[in-house]
């Protein structure tokens, strides 16, 4: 722990409803996993996507994909993971399901996201008409676009293309131009559809104004692995990404 750092987990759960789909379980899957930090020091605001698929020892289990943690024991245990594997403190969870994104988009009348011809293509599959360049999406669609991950981004291919989509969505730049007190507004009618061990508003607003003043112009984003300091195996059956973990600490941190 660092009083001059606060560390989040951001955990996107793959329940709720889009579309035709529902599901239903009481936990889900940690499809994204995020560590959003606040560096006091130097008023800085870093987003890291920790990839699902890094093979992880989790405390009490055996040894597992890093988003088997949430399954098995909900935000408790996947601070514990990411702490005995990744080796930084989290201070506080944030949770959300499908509704809750959809709910979060919609409320700021939709995003604009720069899609290359292939994610536009991808999204017809889901039924939305799109095309390359920037579009404006709804909250249905901008959460179909964060799920897609059997696409490249022109940079990222697959589940890592899928993380950088989901970095670029939770940014919510069109949210942090608009006032404060909207601001406040919009998190006080979507707080029903998030989990949080923030117990207290007060708490929630004044770190709602530290991202203000922050701002997230410079807003830094990042994905572990990083390229090279990774394998692809398959250990159990399962397809895995054993990882450099001294090398995966020191960016982190």
């Amino acid at each position: 722990p660092d009083s001059d750092v606060v560390n989040f987990m951001l955990i996107g759960r793959d329940t709720g409803t889009m579309g035709d789909e529902v599901r239903t379980e009481d936990r889900g899957r940690s499809d994204s996993m995020m560590v959003v930090s606040l560096n006091r020091k130097t008023k800085q605001i870093s987003i890291v996507s920790l990839m699902r698929d890094c093979y992880v020892k989790i405390p009490g289990y055996k040894n597992n994909k890093l988003n088997a943690a949430f399954n098995f024991g909900g935000y408790e245990l996947m601070d514990q993971t990411v702490e005995e594997n990744f080796g930084i403190h989290i201070d506080h969870n944030v949770g959300i399901n499908f509704d809750g994104f959809q709910m979060v988009v919609d409320k700021l009348d939709g995003i604009d996201i720069t899609l290359t011809q292939d994610e536009a293509d991808y999204m017809e599959l889901w039924g939305f008409a799109m095309e390359e360049g920037v579009n404006h999406m709804n909250g249905e669609e901008a959460l179909a676009y964060a799920r897609s991950r059997y696409v490249g981004t022109g940079k990222e291919a697959n589940d890592f293309g899928r993380t950088y989509r989901q970095r670029v969505v939770v940014t919510f730049k069109k949210l942090m131009s608009r006032p404060i007190t909207q601001i406040m507004d919009i998190l006080n009618s979507v707080m029903e559809c998030v989990e949080t061990d923030i117990t207290s508003n007060a708490d929630i607003m004044a770190y709602a104004y530290e991202v203000y003043n922050y701002g997230i112009d410079d807003l830094q984003a990042y994905r572990l692995p990083q390229d090279g300091e990774y394998q692809d195996e398959t250990i159990n059956k399962m397809a895995v990404l054993t990882v450099d973990w001294d090398k995966a600490q020191q960016h982190l941190k």
